[in-house]
């Protein structure tokens, strides 16, 4: 008898470890979620910079490169971007543009558009 009733009690606190470790687990999906969705949104932020900013600089291209390539970087940055790299050519406007990240990891876009003729 003495012994059956020491197996009884080697149950004890086994439900609280199954609930810390479902707890964790829930906890680590979530994380995991919340970390694509803000990568996700960087990724479409990142995006749109790009395409405003080659834009921009489309439509100044008849200024000249350094106009065109400044007003991209303003508009780049006033869409939450950093403009990495900015090509004028006679057909179109290439640019690059990267986005801070959740978690310290950041986003790069390109975009191109036609230039105007003047």
């Amino acid at each position: 008898m003495n012994i059956k009733h020491r197996f009884l009690g080697c149950d004890s606190g086994a439900g609280a470890v199954l609930v810390l470790t479902g707890l964790g687990l829930v906890l680590t999906c979530f994380l995991g979620a919340l970390s694509l969705v803000g990568a996700l949104a960087s990724h479409q932020r990142a995006q749109t910079a790009a395409d405003f900013a080659a834009l921009a600089a489309a439509s100044r291209s008849w200024q000249g490169s350094s106009p065109a390539c400044d007003q991209a970087r303003i508009v780049a940055e006033l869409n939450g971007g950093l403009l990495e790299g900015c090509l004028l050519t006679v057909e179109a406007s290439d640019v690059r543009v990267r986005v801070r990240a959740p978690f310290g990891f950041t986003v790069v876009a390109q975009a191109r558009a036609g230039v105007t003729l003047g």
